[in-house]
This record gives structure tokens, sequence and C-alpha cells, in this order.
């Protein structure tokens, strides 16, 4: 195999050395403009008066990883289209989220999103929360920049810690000088440079094989496009698999998750918040389906003469970064376009996350202990604190490259480790009124220990019999097929868990413990939730129940009152579940759906 060093040409370096620059700059800038990031509030919600339409681009960047375009393109190169349908399962989580959601959070003014934990339940809840956020949030950071930093190593042969290095470093400086208003603007420059990287992957693949209809038809024959309805939970990807685990996976990120939330409250009222949703929701779902579409180009381009049957490619993660070297081995400057905006996914969705647990550290752990601080000061520890969760990102992405699993399916797992939980507790929280802090408490850490024991129990009894993989040929490769070949540091080669052997008996009778295991990683999000909702419930009712009619209507949610166009009065009042409207400012805040706040006026 050739070297990968040389194959980036200085025209690839300019492109993203600009694209590193323009990002410091805008960090820069706004660290010395406006109130010069002297407050928490603008420090942590840019005062609270952010335009929508960067908010709305922020949040097409936010979670569209390095990580996600990686491996969904190699996904879909692999086993199909399936993947796919996370995109629907977006769109469903957005309108869950502006319709159940985002009216709490406005209601209750709050920084953090935990703090409805303890206005709900108690502290202790509340602290659950924070641990959820403050477990996931650094390994996911580490993981995001793991991609750049793999694609960097492919491509021009800089060691992956050098990489990770240029990315932490970039993305923290800018991060905690310039706030969240560095880390919207900075996104809605990134999000261009990820569309234009995915958009050029897919129009000259499209060339190349030189009429759609090709593409198609590769995808037909091989099954590509098929969709499988079977509802076995053990395989991996299926329409049940995919739609409903991906609406819980995709909801908890739009619904609790801090960097979200805090992108909702930099914005003035709760109809732009909405309206942010709405474009941003369109905008992942375009990436996606582009991202998807570039996955089966790259099997029409490659059919007959596969990188990874010939060894030349070691996992599906790095074929998009290999196909777009073949493409453009010849065009300065396309490379180097590519790999900004695989940088540019990474820095967008690290910099939300250092300064989402530098809010989380900040309003949850340190304001309720030392409740004097000057408001100054605290906004300075707040710098401070997010600039050394950056540097932990850059620590813990070298662990997690050690790893033994692909990067898609490691995203989903200590997501739904952290996450589903988390869910399940404000779900018990604005939907159960009778659920108290005990019956949650109990129901986070039954489903925590559920969740990381079926995780951990996969690891170690991998099963693939119902796996997804379609199968890929070589037979038809000439002697000299032109095609990029590249080496990558054997010490973070990372070898996929779908494609280990299982050790299953060959009648296919498994025990019950391997049957559990063998769930679909799509599904963990969804256990994690409903064990937290049903244990918290059952362990509510066997402690004492809250009473409904001493609950605050602020912390409630009624669905049919979410939901009013299609519910009769009595049957609104049937499902708030006995909640109290004490008089005129309860009702405006029980039928908020209808009667949406739209500035300040509404609140007299």
């Amino acid at each position: 195999m050739e070297t990968a060093v040389g194959l980036f040409s200085i025209a690839d370096y300019v492109v993203l050395s600009v694209m590193l620059l323009i990002s410091m700059t805008v960090g820069i800038y706004q660290a010395f403009t406006g109130g010069k990031q002297r407050t928490n509030d603008e420090f942590l919600l840019a005062n609270r008066n952010m335009n929508l339409l960067p908010v709305a681009m922020s949040f097409m960047a936010s979670f569209v990883s390095a990580p996600a375009i990686l491996g969904v393109a190699g996904e879909v190169y692999v086993s199909g289209i399936h993947w796919g349908l996370n995109i629907l399962a977006v769109l469903f989580a957005g309108i869950i989220a502006c319709r159940f959601f985002i009216p709490v959070y406005f209601r209750l003014e709050i920084v953090s999103a935990y703090e409805y934990l303890e206005l709900r339940f108690n502290r202790a809840v509340r602290i659950c929360g924070v641990f959820s956020f403050m477990g996931l949030t650094p390994l996911f950071m580490g993981l995001v920049m793991y991609g750049p930093a793999l694609a960097l190593n492919v491509v021009a042969g800089i060691s992956l810690w050098g990489s990770v290095i240029i990315t932490g470093v970039v993305c923290t400086i800018y991060t905690s000088v310039g706030g969240m208003k560095a880390v919207l603007w900075t996104d809605v420059f990134q999000i261009l440079f990820i569309f234009a990287g995915i958009l050029s992957a897919v129009i000259e693949g499209c060339r190349r094989i030189g009429n759609v209809s090709d593409i198609w038809a590769a995808a037909v024959i091989t099954k590509r496009l098929d969709f499988n309805f079977n509802p076995d939970p053990s395989i991996r990807h299926t329409f049940w698999t995919v739609f409903v685990g991906g609406i819980f996976f995709w909801g908890q990120i739009y619904t609790v998750n801090q960097t979200m939330v805090q992108r909702y409250l930099t914005l003035r009222s709760e109809r732009e918040a909405k309206i942010a949703v709405a474009i941003g929701v369109a905008g992942v779902m375009v990436i996606f389906l582009l991202v998807c579409i570039a996955g089966v180009t790259m099997y029409a381009y490659y059919e007959g003469c596969d990188p990874l049957t010939l060894g030349l490619v070691q996992k599906p993660d790095q074929m998009l970064v290999y196909y777009i070297m073949d493409l453009f081995r010849n065009t300065p400057g396309i490379p180097g376009l590519f790999v900004a905006s695989i940088f540019s996914a990474t820095l967008s969705t690290v910099s939300s996350g250092v300064n989402a647990l530098a809010a989380v550290t900040v309003q949850d752990i340190i304001r309720p202990h030392f409740k004097g601080i000057p408001e100054r000061r605290m906004t300075r520890l707040a710098k401070v604190v997010g600039f050394c969760f950056g540097l932990l990102a850059v620590l813990i992405s070298y662990i997690i490259s050690l790893l033994g699993s692909t990067l898609l399916q490691f995203v989903f797992n200590i997501f739904a480790l952290f996450c589903g939980p988390l869910l399940g507790l404000f779900c018990l929280g604005m939907f159960l009124p009778w659920s108290n802090s005990k019956g949650a408490v109990s129901g986070y850490c039954f489903a925590m220990l559920l969740t990381s024991t079926i995780i951990i129990g996969s690891i170690i009894h991998p099963d693939t019999t119902a796996t997804n993989k379609l199968p890929l040929s070589a037979e038809f490769c000439q002697e000299n097929t032109g095609n990029v070949t590249f080496t990558t540091d054997p010490a973070f080669t990372m070898p996929s868990m779908n494609t280990t052997t299982s050790g299953m008996d060959t009648d296919n009778i498994r025990s019950v413990a391997s049957q559990v295991f063998s769930v679909s990683y799509a599904w963990y999000t969804c256990i994690g939730c409903l064990a937290t909702v049903v244990v918290g419930l059952l362990v509510s009712f066997i402690t004492g129940p809250t009473n409904p009619q001493d609950l605050d209507p602020k912390t409630f949610m009624s669905v049919a009152d979410a939901m009013y166009c299609c519910c009769p009065n009595s049957c609104k009042t049937f499902c708030r579940c006995g909640v109290t409207l004490n008089g005129p400012s309860d009702i405006k805040i029980i039928h908020n759906m209808e009667l949406e706040t739209t500035g300040p006026e509404d609140e007299k």
C-alpha cells in the first residue's frame, strides 16, 4: 500500500486552514464586542436575544457530527438504506420537542434543562440529570474529535494525536472566549462547509458513473433499497428498530439534551424557538439524505471492485474518505474542502458540548452551593470550566480510539446509556403527575443498570446471526484500478463489532441472556426510557404518589392540551389528571400551545 503522506496538496491545506482561521476569528470577535461576555446570560445564552436564522443553522450543525457523516455513509454502503429511516425519526422528534417540551422550558425561564427536574421533583433527581449529561457529553466530544483525526490520518498522513490536538485547541479557544454567540455564528459558517463537502461527493460520483438510473439499478439489484419489516428486535436494522428506536434516540436529543435546550433559550420567544427547530430539522433531514445518497453512490461506483474486500479500507467508517480521495485525487482543493467539512462537523459539535458543560457546571453544581459569588466572577469561572472540558475531550478521544466498535454504533451506545434514562425522568415529570422523587430516582437507577448490562453483555457476547450486511465483491477489479490506497496507524484501528462471528449453537437455540444481549443497539435508548417510566411510576405508587392538585402546573404538560385541535374540552379536563388551575395565569399556562408567548406583553 502507498503511504498517505503527500495526498494533500497546498490548495487543500489552504482550504482547511482558512476554515480553522475563520472559526478562531469569530470567537475572538465575539469576545470583544457587545457585552464582551461579562455575564452568564451573555456567555451561556447570548442574552436571550439571538436572531432566529443562526440558531436554526446551529441546530443543523450541532449533532451532524463527523462520526455521523462517516458512519452513516459507510453503513449505507455495507448494509443498505435502512439507516435512512432516521430521517423520518428526526422529523417526529422535532414535532415532539415543539409540542410538548419547548413550552415548559420557556414558561419556567431556566438556564439549565436540569433545573426543571429540581422544580418538579427535588435536588436528588436534578443530580441524576446532571450526571447523565456530564457523563455523556465529554465522551461524545472525544468521539467526534476522533472522526476528523481519522480523516486527516487517511488523506494527509498527519498523526491522529496531532489532528486531535488541533481540533481541541481551536474549538476550546473560540468557545471559551466567545461564548454562545461564537458557537452559534461559527456553526452558521461551518454548516456551509458541511453541505459543500457532502454535495461534492454526491455530484462528482453521479457524474463519474454517468447515469442516475445506473446507480438506482445497482442499489435495487443488491437490495440496498429494500426495507425489512421483520419485528425481531435482534435484527440490527429493520423498519421498527430504526424508525421507532430512532424516535427515542433523536427525541432525547431535541427534548432533554442541554446542548439543544440552551439554544432554544437564546431566542426571544417560544414561537421563534419552534420556527428555528422546524428549519433545523429540515436541514438535518437534507444533510442525512445527502449522506445516504453518497453511500448508495459509493456502492455503484465500486460495484464489483470493493475496497473493503481488497483490504484497501479496514472499516466502513473509512469508506467515504477513501471515496473522496479517489474521486478528486487530481483536483487540488476539493479533498481539503471535504476534510474541512468533517472538521466543521466536529468543531460545531464539540463547541456546543463545551458551552453546555460550562452552563450545567455553573448552574447545577457551583451556583446552588456558592450563591454569593459575583456575576462577573461566575462568568470567568464558566470560561475556565469550558476550557478544561475541551482539554478533557482531547484525552477521551485517545481512549475512544482504542475501543472496539464502529463509530456509528458507539455513538448510539453512549447516548443510550445516559440519555434513555434521562428522557424517562423528564417524561415522568411532565406527563405523569403522580410520579414522585423516590420513583424518579429508582426508575433512573434501574434503567442505568439495565441499559449498561445489555450494552456490556452485547460486547462480551456479540451476536450477528441477524446482521444486515449485504454482499460485496471484488471479482471485476482490473489489475490497476487507479484507486487511492492508504495506511492508518494500527494502534488506532477499531475492529467493527458487527463483523464478529456468533458463538450460537447451530440449531439457533439461545439462552435467555443471549436473547437479551442480542437486541439491536437501536433499541437501547427506548429500553432505558421505558424502564425509567415503568419502574418510576410503580415505585411512586408504592411509596405514595404525588397529589396532582399539589403539582405546580408550570411543570406539567397535558398531552390533550398540546394536541388541542383534535380534543374536546371534556377530554382535555380528563387528561389534565387532576392538576389544579388556580386562575387565569394557570389557564394560560395549560393552554400554552394555543396561546403561545410572543413577547413580554403576553406575560402581563
